[in-house]
């Protein structure tokens, strides 16, 4: 389910090139806020569609995407956020899994 064409391809080019260069420390902008969390719907959807080479060409966007993966929830459990984003089958199926966020 790759993008379509080679201009869709292209105009995400300019707006990766710039988050690469933005990224100079951990996150985004320094410290994990909603910037990292705006962006990782972004990037996973390009993941999930086949696309992740457009990330991985990209050393900063690679690695702070490899963080974002591996940065463990606020709410307080033991969870992975990033986890909880739906895969492929589920959004071609238009489904959500359910959150099970236990006891606080």
């Amino acid at each position: 389910m790759m993008l379509q064409s080679a201009a869709a391809r292209t105009a995400l080019s300019a707006p990766l090139d710039a988050l690469n260069e933005q990224i100079t420390s951990k996150f985004i902008v320094g410290e994990f806020c909603y910037v990292d969390i705006h962006f990782t719907s972004y990037l996973h959807l390009l993941s999930v569609i086949g696309e992740a080479e457009m990330l991985d060409s990209r050393p900063n966007v690679k690695s702070w995407f490899e963080r974002i993966k591996t940065h463990k929830s606020y709410s307080g459990q033991d969870i992975f956020a990033y986890d909880m984003l739906p895969s492929l089958e589920d959004i071609k199926s238009k489904t959500l899994g359910d959150v099970d966020c236990g006891e606080f």
